[in-house]
């Protein structure tokens, strides 16, 4: 886990990241981060690299060209990676996202989940990526994903209930069915803006304020800008960073 700003202990190292990727992750939201959405293996490539890229440059954003285990289940061999991604990619082209129901909007994205885990084509930080890759896929749909719903550890097991048995490829997303059921919720629909005429006399009488007192274009609060950690309000000792919207698992 060589990282730029030379940290080597282990604790400190996580919190860092969890603040960059906190940060990150809200950057891509609310747009600051362009990401091109191809909903395929370059889209992920694209939320790694931001996410990942100012404290782990010389693997984020990068397919792993090793083969990589985890307990006592071996991930895609590199060859695969690409493989599971065209199932994910291929799988999310055929859906009709803005008229999906339900019913079929929650088995296409454990299909899809069900890939791109046991693609895993990360270094790390896979489960983030792909928690922020199906939340954007989600946004085609009238649903929304909410993570914090279901437990870390129900996660943890019904993703590797998915992965693929020894000595088989395909993976068994039906093992995830169940937890993406519990964390998918339609999503609210804006409420238009209801414009009400303010009394002709209310009105003259905020037509002078504003003439006799034009307000300053000051911007009071607003927060730190730039890359650097400690501007953007980072805190070493904070150990709450990354856990309120369960991307952190």
């Amino acid at each position: 886990m060589r990282n730029t700003e030379g940290i080597r202990d282990r604790v400190e190292l996580q919190r860092f990241e969890d603040f960059l990727v906190d940060d990150a992750r809200d950057a891509i939201q609310r747009g600051a981060i362009p990401i091109e959405r191809s909903f395929d293996l370059a889209h992920a490539r694209q939320l790694h690299t931001a996410m990942f890229s100012e404290l782990y440059p010389n693997w984020a954003g990068a397919v792993r060209p090793h083969g990589m285990v985890k307990g006592d289940h071996a991930f895609a061999a590199p060859n695969q990676i690409g493989q599971y991604w065209r199932n994910a990619a291929e799988a999310i082209r055929k859906a009709d996202l803005p008229g999906i129901p339900r019913e079929e909007f929650v088995p296409m994205v454990a299909f899809v989940y069900a890939n791109i885990n046991q693609a895993h084509f990360g270094r790390e930080g896979n489960g983030r990526t792909g928690k922020l890759f199906l939340d954007q896929v989600a946004e085609q749909s009238a649903f929304t994903l909410n993570y914090s719903l279901v437990e870390k550890g129900l996660w943890n097991e019904q993703s590797k209930r998915s992965r693929p048995e020894t000595g088989y490829l395909a993976v068994r997303p039906a093992e995830l069915v169940a937890v993406f059921d519990q964390i998918t919720r339609d999503r609210a629909k804006p409420v238009p803006a209801q414009i009400i005429p303010l009394a002709p006399e209310l009105q003259r009488i905020i037509d002078v304020h504003k003439r006799n007192f034009p307000t300053s274009a000051t911007q009071i609060g607003r927060p730190a800008q730039g890359r650097n950690a400690e501007a953007r309000g980072y805190q070493a000792l904070d150990p709450g960073l990354g856990t309120e919207t369960g991307y952190g698992r």
